[in-house]
């Protein structure tokens, strides 16, 4: 009790406030390091970085009727870099010898949509290639990132990509429309490329014109990529794509194009498209330009699903980043090659506190997790009506004139009729009969009958039969049976049953069961069962009913192993929600870890692969912070304890 007052005695001091004021600020600090963004260092020393962008931390969302989204951004390296991309087209006369394809994925192959730059041809390869430039551009826009287009054949070219005066090697930001046509300048080049093979050379219209012949170079077509990234500020990521359904011969020493690329820091991802492309095996060219580069060569056997394939693209050294919501929810994020990840989460509840955690995983199994917390809205908010600049008119009063009635009545008749009928009937019928009837019948019958009949039965009967059947049974049964059958069954049952059975059984069951049980079972059970139970037991015992045993619940992650269509050598472990599983396997992937040779096990959770991602350590950064902050305080307790000692 004495040390503590002691303690209390040095706080109020001048040293002992500054040490107060120390302590907190460090626990301040790491609190807000260990929110979001998040950061730590692989195991070949690059930093691994990961930050939500959407929503905000502490922010209160509204999620009705809608699913939550969230978005961010992860990064081998800083995550403010920029990036400048480079879409490299090949525009052989290659491209031209497959056509009438479904290029733009609606479903009718070779229609006017599927002619993506205007020639004489619907769905060639080009278009396919040019669709998915323009597929993976918009996927990219939310980056932080210019763009260029370069287009090849024997020759290549960097294409201008601005309508402004001069050559403009990169679109900024990807979705720059300079010349306000609703259409992204990029864009608009990728569909000026075209060919005139065999009777001509390769073009590329906008923004200026440029004409090569219709061969393939692979070497001058990287030599013009690492020209326009040569054009960047230093320090910027740079990433390209490139496309081609042919095969050339790749200079591979020091100092040739890729070799330049490599140095320069570039990533190059290569597509082998159709059949008579490239391929990528280790010898094939594509496959030696992404191997040096950093990249990864991906075959598209089918030029259609080229645009899919583009945006599936993620960052080489980037395994996978999964979303959790209260560590119970789990969704793979989708991840683009920019290291832009988006993940969805539908029917959020109302009114609670959710806590978000992004982790990341490198490809050397490092993982790094930020956080954030979140709160939904108690209701649905309502329609907020529309303003209008012109006020609602007031209810207008309209002043009606009331004639006063006299005692004799006028010759002429007044031009509108009057809401009450006159006391005494006329004693002369008007020539025109009124279009709606009087509320009173008349105490004598007209003369000639009317062609409608009245809604109320008489109630004497007419002495002559009537040729129609009345719609209402009478009371009293005819003695005579009739030919034709009542549409309504009688409500009370006959004393004597029919001797012949009805063909069609009745809809409605019998309120009383019969005595003697049928000889023949039923083929189909009833819908409903029985409210009391038979009196006597049966003598033979029920058989058991096999089939299909219900289902187990699906877990909410699946660790599986990944093998990229058409790169299976890219295998590798992930972690999914359980409703991306049936897609997963039709294209091979498995369940369970990839066994790589030289890895260790990855610390993801049960052999059954539906347990969360977890890892060594404290089990959140709320843990971290605690125990960084106990320790601080213990320190500069006991600090405070010996120097109240020595100042006493």
């Amino acid at each position: 009790m004495f040390k503590v007052w002691r303690l209390f005695t040095f706080l109020s001091t001048w040293k002992g406030r500054l040490i107060l004021f120390l302590t907190l600020f460090f626990i301040t600090i790491t609190i807000v390091y260990a929110d979001n963004p998040a950061g730590g260092v692989t195991t070949t020393g690059q930093e691994l970085n990961i930050f939500i962008e959407t929503p905000a931390n502490g922010s209160t969302v509204n999620v009705c009727n809608q699913p939550l989204t969230v978005t961010g951004q992860t990064a081998i390296g800083d995550l403010d870099q920029s990036a400048n991309v480079s879409y490299v087209i090949d525009v052989s006369g290659s491209t031209t010898f497959v056509t009438n394809m479904d290029c733009n994925g609606d479903g009718i192959p070779g229609n006017a949509g599927d002619n993506f730059n205007g020639d004489i041809r619907n769905g060639d390869i080009l278009d396919c290639e040019i669709s998915g430039v323009i597929a993976l551009n918009e996927s990219l826009s939310t980056a932080n990132a210019e763009g260029s287009i370069v287009a090849f054949g024997s020759s290549s070219f960097n294409a201008d990509i601005s309508p402004v005066s001069g050559q403009q090697l990169f679109a900024d930001p990807l979705l720059a429309d300079v010349n306000n046509n609703s259409i992204p300048d990029l864009e608009e080049v990728a569909r000026s490329a075209f060919t005139l093979f065999p009777n001509g050379p390769s073009f590329i219209n906008l923004f200026t014109p440029f004409s090569f012949s219709t061969g393939t170079n692979f070497n001058l077509a990287l030599t013009s990529m690492n020209t326009a990234f040569a054009s960047q500020p230093a320090g910027e990521i740079n990433v390209a794509f490139f496309l081609s359904d042919g095969d050339a011969t790749v200079s591979t020493g020091p100092g040739s194009p890729v070799q330049q690329a490599a140095d320069a820091g570039t990533v190059v991802n290569t597509y082998s498209i159709g059949n008579g492309a490239s391929g990528c095996a280790p010898s094939d060219s594509l496959r030696q330009i992404a191997d040096i580069t950093g990249g990864v060569c991906t075959e598209v056997l089918d030029p259609t699903q080229l645009s899919a394939v583009l945006q599936g693209t993620t960052p080489t050294e980037i395994d996978w980043v999964i979303v959790s919501l209260n560590g119970e929810i789990f969704e793979t994020a989708t991840l683009n090659a920019l290291g832009g990840w988006t993940a969805t989460f539908p029917e959020l509840d109302l009114d609670e506190q959710y806590l978000i955690e992004a982790t990341v995983r490198a490809e050397d199994g490092t993982l790094v997790t930020a956080d954030i917390t979140i709160h939904t809205d108690a209701f649905c908010p309502t329609a907020t009506p529309t303003a209008t600049n012109t006020p609602t008119p007031g209810p207008t009063a309209t002043m009606t004139h009331t004639p006063t009635p006299t005692n004799t009545p006028t010759n002429t008749p007044t031009p509108t009729p009057t809401n009450t009928p006159t006391n005494t009937p006329t004693s002369t019928p008007t020539n025109t009969p009124t279009n709606t009837p009087t509320n009173t019948p008349t105490n004598t019958p007209t003369n000639t009958p009317t062609n409608t009949p009245t809604n109320t039965p008489t109630n004497t009967p007419t002495n002559t039969p009537t040729n129609t059947p009345t719609n209402t049974p009478t009371n009293t049964p005819t003695n005579t049976p009739t030919n034709t059958p009542t549409n309504t069954p009688t409500r009370t049952p006959t004393n004597t049953p029919t001797n012949t059975p009805t063909n069609t059984p009745t809809n409605t069951p019998t309120n009383t069961p019969t005595n003697t049980p049928t000889n023949t079972p039923t083929n189909t059970p009833t819908n409903t069962p029985t409210h009391t139970p038979t009196h006597t037991p049966t003598n033979t015992v029920a058989p058991t009913v096999t089939g299909t045993p219900a289902p187990s619940p699906t877990p909410k992650a699946l660790v599986i192993c990944h093998i990229p269509p058409g790169n299976p050598d890219n295998a590798h472990t992930i972690i999914i929600s359980s409703s991306a599983w049936p897609a997963h396997l039709a294209h091979g992937d498995t369940l369970g870890e990839c066994p790589p040779e030289g890895m260790q096990p990855e610390q993801i959770g049960s052999p059954s692969g539906t347990a969360p991602v977890t890892s060594s350590g404290p089990s959140s950064n709320w843990d971290k912070v605690l125990n960084i902050s106990a320790g601080i305080l213990t320190v500069l307790g006991l600090l405070a304890l010996r120097l109240g000692k020595r100042w006493e």
